[in-house]
């Protein structure tokens, strides 16, 4: 599988922390299970070197994948004041496009989680095609 879409590696993703440094539970790869272990759906994998070993767990730091280069955020200030969040990901491109991806606002259900497709997609093309 590709980096950028595995969900047991941390390559390709941008990943979401509290400021004290331990995942928000609302994640959207977190384990329902409290261990400190994080076992069952989830594992935390910037402690092993950003891979889980275990391909059948998703790394608990993710949240959104399918990304080439992720280089720069950005945060709509205007929409703030309409009580909205709006963030945005520049992305690397491979071959023709460079990218800028609205992650969205983290309330709206499917932003969590959201693949953005790379390498499968690259702009508005599927891989491989420049138009």
């Amino acid at each position: 599988e590709y980096y950028p879409l595995a969900r047991n590696v941390l390559l390709g993703s941008v990943v979401r922390f509290n400021d004290d440094g331990s995942i928000p539970s609302d994640n959207p790869f977190v384990s329902t299970n409290s261990d400190a272990g994080y076992s069952g759906k989830s594992a935390r994998c910037g402690l092993s070197g950003g891979i889980h070993s275990d391909a059948t767990k998703a790394c608990s730091e993710i949240y959104a994948t399918g990304f080439r280069n992720p280089f720069r955020f950005a945060m709509d200030p205007n929409a703030y004041a309409r009580g909205q969040t709006r963030f945005f990901i520049n992305d690397v491109g491979s071959n023709t496009w460079e990218m800028i991806k609205e992650l969205g606002d983290p309330t709206i259900p499917g932003m969590a989680g959201r693949n953005f497709g790379y390498p499968l997609r690259e702009g508005p093309c599927e891989g491989g095609q420049d138009s």
